[in-house]
């Protein structure tokens, strides 16, 4: 899960890692962790989000099945008035979801940041308060999703692989079934009012900012653009490494620009020629640039201009990719041509082991002081790094 918000700790990014940590960056402290109580690795779900905006509240779910909820609550010490404390991430309450079949497989926050959407192998999708943190009663069987299936396709769907809310119609949600169906539920109504049929795979999908179509990626390495309105085809199929066998496209991102929309994926490589590669592809057109990594990419997302921004409001004008690696996080600058990555914000990568000394030189020589300078700059031409701070 990651996520970013603003709070009165600063602009704050977060990353997960294996060892039953939540690593929380921030300008002020470059990096605290966080732990669970439990002894359980935190798990990244496709599509779960870790982050309720309005109440600085963020939600890990952990190896063994069970959700945890941090907040940003400020401690006050003697004579400290509000505003003048100092502000930690403490948790304060956890859930869980017993037996095999409430295994979680994804998740998927509500716009409105009432309810947390969780999907599980059984095929149900569970919803849970964030103010209470508690369960509620309100449960969307996969029986009753199946009831206005095609009885051709009334077979078992799979787990629930994504669930994603209707960019204009939040009463809408798009669920993904692993083996391929896929469902546009009316949530007030409770009735599936869609059925978008394929054969291969499930992986992800993204919704297109005018909601009149959407993406899906497979595991056969491509994607498929559906029509809302037209359940009864997709508009394309493409391959986008093809037509020889490729790897599954584990997550696909759609972002309108008034040049043209961006899709960006990860995965989808060829499986004879660059099946070990770690790599997000950035297509725009015409233009197409492969991310080559040296570690597994564990997820990516883009950051936008705020909704008050007048162009912000008809388009998503990504303004920069962050892409998290097992063993980096790197961000690439989405306004300047060629697309380059941003200076690093940090001089190890974020898996190495923590620095335990530093030594000072003062008094360095204006010369010497000038040819570093020049080696810096140097580096950033050869890398192509974005000239934005």
């Amino acid at each position: 899960m990651d996520g970013k918000k603003k709070t009165a700790m600063g602009s704050l990014a977060w990353n997960c890692m294996a060892n039953m940590e939540v690593r929380v960056l921030s300008p002020r402290s470059s990096s605290f962790p966080i732990r669970s109580r439990r002894d359980a690795a935190v798990e990244v779900p496709k599509y779960s989000s870790a982050l309720s905006y309005s109440l600085g509240r963020l939600i890990a779910l952990c190896e063994d099945n069970s959700l945890h909820l941090w907040e940003a609550n400020e401690k006050l010490g003697e004579g400290e008035e509000p505003g003048q404390g100092q502000w930690v991430l403490e948790e304060v309450k956890s859930q869980a979801l017993e037996g095999k079949l409430k295994k979680i497989s994804t998740c998927c926050m509500e716009k409105s940041q009432e309810h947390l959407l969780i999907g599980t192998e059984g095929g149900n999708i569970y919803l849970l308060d964030i103010k209470s943190f508690e369960m509620t009663e309100k449960i969307i069987y996969q029986d009753v999703v199946m009831q206005n299936v095609p009885d051709d396709y009334k077979v078992n769907p799979g787990a629930v692989e994504t669930i994603s809310e209707h960019p204009t119609d939040l009463d809408k949600i798009l669920i993904g079934y692993n083996k391929g169906l896929l469902v546009l539920w009316d949530k007030k109504n409770q009735n599936a009012e869609k059925t978008y049929i394929n054969n291969q795979g499930l992986e992800s999908v993204s919704w297109h900012r005018s909601g009149k179509k959407f993406v899906s990626s497979h595991n056969d390495g491509s994607y498929m653009i559906w029509l809302v309105e037209e359940a009864s085809k997709a508009d394309q199929s493409i391959t986008p490494y093809g037509p020889f066998p490729c790897k599954a496209i584990r997550k696909l991102i759609v972002n309108s620009a008034p040049e043209g929309d961006f899709l960006i994926f990860s995965g989808g490589m060829p499986r004879a020629c660059y099946g070990d590669k770690c790599a997000v592809t950035i297509n725009q057109g015409s233009k197409n640039v492969v991310l080559d990594f040296t570690s597994p990419v564990v997820d990516f997302l883009t950051i936008h201009p705020e909704e008050s921004d007048e162009a912000a409001q008809e388009y998503d004008n990504p303004m920069a990719l962050l892409v998290l690696a097992e063993e980096e996080l790197v961000a690439v600058d989405m306004t300047t041509e060629g697309w380059p990555t941003f200076h690093l914000p940090y001089l190890a990568a974020l898996h190495s082991s923590s620095v335990t000394c530093a030594h000072y030189v003062g008094d360095i020589p204006d010369e010497i002081w000038q040819k570093i300078l020049s080696a810096g700059e140097a580096q950033g031409l050869v890398a192509n790094l974005s000239e934005k701070a």
